[in-house]
């Protein structure tokens, strides 16, 4: 059996990290998306197939193989769905497809495989953002895109067992409004003519906008077991599980509550308060007085002291001035709004901070107000107030 993993979209929802950078290789949990995914298949299967697009950022960062498993790809030259991508990975047999942008775990596959062929589920309350799947004792029977006046539905997460018929509908699908093939139209045809099971899962995530990479990477931490590879000195506190790369110093004074994943050749402290949820990558320097929050902070960036970063994600190479501070609640309440291609929505989070793009650099004494996003590569001067998104 083989897997293949729908990879290549833009990811323009998540800008400014996907600015040069591909959604699927964005960090969670201390490796880039699509390896928790690649975690997920490659025990059920001997060829996963990545359909990447023409920059193939994915052969570069994967490789041939993954877990002792072959990875070949197929490149869809441009983006015309997600039914378009998974005709250039024609194969034989039974194939789980699973798209690559968002989250999956083993036991979600592992449930999918006791069917002939099923479609992975999950209850929302947001059925709007999501194609709903109808059924009758547990057999698919329609899938509705986005419908409107529902409150609550199965939502499909993109997750399948097929077999190989699925590309022969796929030869018959009519282009969508906004000109693309769409999957989901050949999977609902498919269903008119043959069972299709519905399997509930448990821990899919779709990663459509920056907070959803937060709450991946909270998912995901509150699984993982600590390791320390890194120097940890006397005087410093680790609570719960916590990971701490090669190469990486965390110094006396420092105070981590787990779940942590700290990378390899960091500095951490002296001093600063690293809270749960947190995931710091390579080369990062935490330094004295800060304090870090269920945070995604990425390789290479510098918060050397006195500063507050809380529900954030700061990109990479980015450094941040003494009392920078990221507030990450509303005076109101409210869940936090953030803007997304042109459209203010909110994330549904009480708790939100900002969204730093890669390169970015602070003055001292800047403040960002909750839901702030700023392009990669800008300069914020010192003494500012950041209220809108800067771009």
């Amino acid at each position: 059996m083989k897997a293949v993993i729908l990879a290549g979209g833009s990811g323009t929802r998540v800008a400014p990290l996907s600015e040069n950078y591909p959604k699927h290789l964005l960090p969670i949990a201390g490796k880039p998306a699509i390896f928790h995914n690649l975690d997920a298949v490659s025990d059920f299967v001997d060829e996963i197939i990545i359909v990447q697009n023409k920059n193939k950022f994915m052969e570069k960062a994967i490789g041939s193989s993954y877990a002792g498993k072959k990875v070949s790809y197929a490149v869809q030259e441009l983006p015309r769905g997600t039914g378009d991508a998974l005709r250039y990975a024609k194969t034989k047999g039974k194939v789980i497809v699973m798209m690559g942008d968002d989250i999956y775990s083993k036991e979600d596959v592992e449930a999918l495989l006791k069917h002939e062929q099923a479609i992975g589920v999950m209850p929302t309350d947001e059925p709007h953002r999501f194609g709903i799947v109808s059924e009758e004792e547990g057999v698919m029977t329609g899938l509705v895109e986005k419908p409107k006046g529902l409150k609550s539905g199965l939502a499909n997460t993109g997750l399948y067992l097929l077999n190989e018929s699925i590309f022969e509908e796929l030869k018959n699908v009519k282009e969508s409004p906004r000109g693309e093939i769409e999957l989901t139209d050949a999977v609902a045809s498919l269903a008119r003519r043959v069972e299709i099971s519905v399997v509930n899962i448990n821990d899919w995530v779709a990663v459509t906008y920056p907070w959803n990479l937060l709450e991946a990477n909270e998912k995901l931490l509150a699984k993982m077991r600590g390791k320390i590879e890194g120097i940890v000195e006397e005087g410093a506190t680790l609570k719960g599980e916590v990971h701490v790369g090669k190469g990486t110093h965390v110094k006396s004074g420092v105070y981590i509550e787990g779940p942590v994943w700290i990378g390899e050749n960091c500095r951490i402290g002296p001093n600063c308060y690293i809270k749960p949820s947190t995931m710091i990558g390579d080369d990062c320097v935490i330094g004295n007085g800060n304090e870090i929050k269920n945070s995604i902070i990425m390789n290479g960036t510098w918060i050397s002291h006195l500063s507050y970063v809380g529900d954030s994600i700061i990109g990479e190479k980015c450094n941040l001035g003494a009392g920078t501070i990221t507030a990450n609640f509303r005076f109101d309440a409210e869940p936090v709004k953030m803007t997304v291609k042109g459209e203010r929505l909110h994330t549904g989070r009480q708790k939100m901070g900002v969204v730093l793009g890669h390169g970015v650099k602070t003055g001292i004494h800047v403040s960002f107000m909750p839901g702030v996003k700023v392009k990669s590569n800008f300069t914020i001067l010192p003494h500012t107030n950041v209220e809108k998104d800067v771009d």
